[in-house]
């Protein structure tokens, strides 16, 4: 997150919510803006990323990618025997 001041203001401190995750209406950030003018005004950038996880924080993407590890190698599995014989 950055700020810049446009007009009548200066950027006093910037803060940022800890990663994790977050409900609906969670604060992300917080600028601080000392008033030097009539018109205070200022402007704020942020790149956010996110992804989808479990209530415990196991990320879905790396449950899906265990998940199809294990699938590919039971299929491996049942590649190697046809009605109880090896091929």
């Amino acid at each position: 997150m950055t700020a810049t001041p446009v007009r009548d203001c200066e950027i006093v401190k910037i803060t940022r919510a800890d990663p994790g995750p977050f409900e609906h209406t969670h604060e992300l950030a917080r600028v601080q803006v000392t008033r030097t003018g009539p018109e205070p005004e200022t402007e704020g950038h942020a790149k956010l990323s996110g992804y989808i996880a479990l209530s415990d924080g196991t990320r879905l993407q790396h449950l899906l990618d265990g998940m199809g590890r294990v699938v590919r190698q039971i299929l491996r599995d049942f590649e190697l025997t046809v009605s109880g014989h090896l091929l």
